[in-house]
């Protein structure tokens, strides 16, 4: 049928052109027409039928149009619903295209998500096949959800014969590099433009009106962002984050944020910094903490910080009781050299954030050391860091 319309087009651009010099007959393929013995009349029907043609082609309608709403909604609601999510679509804004078999969708969804009423952009294309519509590729905001229109069709017989087809040689291509996904304390990753740094990862045993539950503790983990990209981004401590302790799926603790000070949620702006904590609780024993951190709802893109992995130097970085234990039973201790108090920090630099202090000449338990900086237990069981300057380790 194609093959027909497209020589039926190409009769009605000679047409529209005016062409003057028409052979007796025009051919295409196998198919032939004698445009000498057509009268104008019939050759402006032929004109109307073509322009016709082309307008269903390229002209969806009605039908085509719920089928191919109807192949976009089933992927982009079964999407949201893996995350709990209900969506809404508009009662307008679609804008639908055609060419031949294949279609096009623009339009977007609403639902509510972090408390928040959001809204995403769709844009889908839909292939034909006899009665089928088939969802060939599906975007959802800026994450690509699916993409099967690199699909190559078969050599048959019609296009090529075995003795004219040419198959392209295979260039050879060196293997891509692995991609980091992992990342310890104080290693700084890198998504879509934007720097995630894990400072630090610490026990808190909550305060005289906020305490875990018997045989808990609270685990404050420290995240920078840095915002090198061109355009806003969205960091919600419970939408962008799943966490895992031990292998096991744990949820942020509202108890143990209210500990932690500044939260991880809010808009960075091109160029600007978001410094916050997202708060857990979990039990006395734990050794592993995981925490996946996705840009979107529908990202592919993800990066995992972990405290199993921190790089030399920020070993004993994790607030990890065992860690804690273990640089205690080996009798290290360190007076407070400072006739004052002295600020105690969450990571071996001054511009990690402050979170407590103490007091000149008093002896503390020394759990670590890093590029000059001391990690020291204080007397609520809170680790931190301080100058080498401010401590003498004995």
């Amino acid at each position: 049928m194609k093959k027909i319309v497209t020589f039926l087009v190409a009769v009605a651009l000679m047409l529209v052109l005016c062409v003057s010099a028409f052979a007796d007959s025009l051919t295409f393929g196998d198919q032939s027409i004698d445009l000498s013995i057509l009268p104008l009349s019939e050759l402006k029907n032929l004109k109307k039928e073509v322009e016709a043609e082309i307008t269903r082609n390229h002209d969806p309608s009605s039908s085509e149009k719920d089928a191919v709403l109807d192949a976009t909604k089933a992927y982009v609601e079964s999407s949201f619903k893996q995350r709990g999510i209900e969506v809404s679509w508009p009662w307008f804004d679609y804008d639908y295209t055609q060419d031949w078999e294949h279609f096009t969708l623009s339009t977007r969804v609403d639902y509510r998500a972090d408390s928040k009423s959001q809204s995403d952009k769709i844009y889908s294309e839909v292939d034909r096949s006899g009665s089928q519509y088939v969802l060939t590729y599906l975007k959802i905001g800026d994450s690509v959800m699916l993409d099967n229109r690199g699909s190559v069709p078969a050599v048959t017989a019609e296009s090529a014969s075995a003795e004219t087809a040419v198959v392209a040689p295979v260039p050879t291509v060196a293997p891509a590099p692995e991609k980091k996904t992992e990342f310890g304390i104080g290693e700084k990753a890198t998504i879509n433009g934007v720097d995630i740094t894990l400072l630090s990862v610490k026990e808190n045993k909550g305060s005289s009106f906020n305490r875990p539950d018997s045989g808990n503790v609270f685990l404050l983990c420290e995240f920078e962002f840095v915002n090198n990209s061109d355009k806003d981004i969205t960091v919600s401590s419970i939408a962008s984050f799943d966490a895992y302790c031990d292998d096991y799926s744990i949820s942020n603790s509202f108890s143990a944020e209210l500990e932690g000070g500044d939260g991880l949620d809010g808009t960075i702006a091109p160029g600007k910094r978001l410094k916050g904590t997202i708060g857990y609780e979990v039990g006395t024993g734990w050794k592993k903490i995981e925490i996946v951190y996705s840009p979107s709802l529908w990202s592919s893109d993800t990066v995992k910080f972990t405290n199993a992995t921190t790089p030399k130097g920020n070993s004993s970085n994790t607030g990890n009781t065992s860690n804690a234990a273990a640089a205690m039973s080996a009798g290290k201790k360190g007076k407070i050299r400072s006739g004052g108090s002295v600020n105690v920090r969450s990571g071996p630099s001054a511009e990690s954030s402050k979170v407590g202090s103490v007091n000149g000449d008093m002896v503390v338990n020394v759990l670590g050391e890093s590029n000059g900086w001391y990690e020291i237990q204080m007397s609520d069981g809170t680790t931190g860091w301080v100058s080498g300057k401010m401590i003498k380790v004995e």
